[in-house]
């Protein structure tokens, strides 16, 4: 009863969190994404889609390992929190003109010439990163409720917006993609405001933006985490850029990848919506093994049960799946949903017990893990896409992303002392093979 009563305020907290995730995202992805893909096209989309992740995979110079360096530190020195919400909001504002610099730099490189929509998504990932601090902040004091409404809050109003120019499309003209983006940064304004309020309603104060002789330091320790964000974006990102640059029709392919990446980005929302809770809480709780241990099996079941049901059942029902959300629009894109969704289940290990090494300070050792698959993935991508386009770089992610996430789980159990629980393993190959056997029998 003892353990049940100490994991209760977090398990409470996850599901407010699931739930309105839940009701919520669907919508976003579902409902707002993918329509607004079917009103500009696969080419307009696929050119955001690259540029996208173009700004994602240079966020962590944006963040330099502060939001989880310091979502650790607000859980284990919470007496220390004000000096440390200030550290890390001083440098957030120094690192934005270092972010902003970066991008213009690969840009010009690379031959981006959509300078316009490209400056639209700088600033929303600039917002984006000040939003996952102060939720850093708020889910290490334990504050997992407010942390949960602010999770959805941007894409309720994105929703609402952007559905009402799709709803009625004579409003100034619909959707377009430099509206949907300008829609976006609105949504995490309104969001920020939020935040700030959840703070101050929390400390009953307002913190104080000063520099601080140890910031030098704070970026030392916390560069590791920063370099892990980068290599992990690029194993998860870098092929929808590579794609848009490398080949004839890049940006149609890079539209196609979109389609079936927005399959496995919105499953895997439910992962980093997880990672998120999990890693200020294990910072705090991981010396009690019993405790941990009952924590990650049950975010484990809840995340690897329904993606290998769901990699599995797309790879059945992917034509019918592409018919449903795309109306056909482009047919390949049936096969690159069948092998992207392959990933969900690398991707639900990858998100827990990669998690459980950072918050219990191996941060060195998934750092070296992650650097070497990124690498790997983007390697092997320099020879793949041109030959073999959008199926081939759909076939690299399944395969980087599997290996990795078993090098994760081996260095999990090895370094923190966890219990393998081989009775969960066969668990998951018996689903798995039910999954196929039902779906087998339904289509037959």
């Amino acid at each position: 009863m003892k353990l049940i009563h100490t994991v209760k305020p977090f398990f409470s907290s996850l599901l407010l969190l699931i739930v309105l995730n839940l009701i919520i995202k669907p919508f976003w992805v579902f409902g707002i994404d993918r329509q607004v893909q079917n009103v500009t096209g696969l080419d307009a989309y696929g050119s955001y889609f690259a540029l996208l992740n173009l700004c994602l995979m240079m966020q962590f110079l944006l963040d330099l390992g502060i939001t989880p360096y310091f979502n650790r530190k607000f859980s284990a020195e919470s007496d220390h929190v004000k000096v440390l919400a200030a550290q890390a909001f001083t440098i957030k504002l120094l690192l934005g003109l270092l972010y902003t610099m970066a991008v213009l730099l690969m840009a010009l490189f690379t031959g981006v010439a959509n300078w316009s929509l490209l400056s639209m998504l700088m600033i929303l990932q600039v917002l984006t990163t000040f939003l996952l601090l102060f939720r850093a902040y708020l889910s290490g004091a334990q504050q997992f409720r407010q942390d949960a409404w602010l999770s959805v809050t941007d894409k309720i109003f994105v929703i609402a917006a952007t559905g009402g120019l799709l709803l009625w499309p004579g409003i100034s003209g619909g959707v377009t993609i430099n509206r949907f983006v300008l829609i976006q940064i609105g949504g995490m304004l309104l969001a920020l405001l939020l935040a700030v309020f959840f703070l101050y309603q929390h400390k009953k104060e307002i913190l104080i933006i000063r520099l601080h002789i140890s910031d030098a330091s704070v970026l030392k320790a916390s560069l590791p985490f920063a370099l892990n964000i980068f290599f992990m974006t690029a194993l998860f990102r870098a092929d929808g850029f590579m794609l848009e640059r490398m080949v004839d029709n890049g940006d149609y392919q890079a539209g196609v990848y979109a389609s079936a990446f927005r399959l496995t980005d919105a499953v895997n929302m439910m992962g980093f919506l997880v990672a998120g809770f999990l890693l200020p809480y294990l910072s705090r709780n991981w010396q009690n093994p019993e405790t941990s241990q009952l924590v990650l099996r049950v975010c484990l079941y809840f995340l690897i049960v329904p993606a290998i049901v769901i990699a599995i059942g797309g790879w059945f029902l992917s034509d019918e799946i592409n018919q449903l959300l795309y109306h056909s629009r482009a047919p390949e894109a049936s096969g690159v949903i069948r092998i992207l969704l392959q990933c969900l289940p690398a991707m639900a290990l990858i998100q827990v017990y990669g998690t459980h090494l950072t918050a219990t300070g191996h941060i060195q050792v998934f750092l070296r893990v992650s650097a070497f698959f990124a690498l790997l993935n983007i390697g092997l991508n320099i020879f793949v896409i041109p030959a073999f386009g959008v199926r081939g770089a759909a076939w690299i992610a399944v395969a980087t992303q599997s290996v990795f996430a078993l090098a994760v789980t081996y260095l999990a159990v090895r370094k923190t002392g966890l219990r393998f629980a081989a009775a969960d393993a066969a668990l998951y190959l018996v689903l798995a093979l039910v999954t196929v056997l039902v779906f087998k029998w339904l289509i037959l």
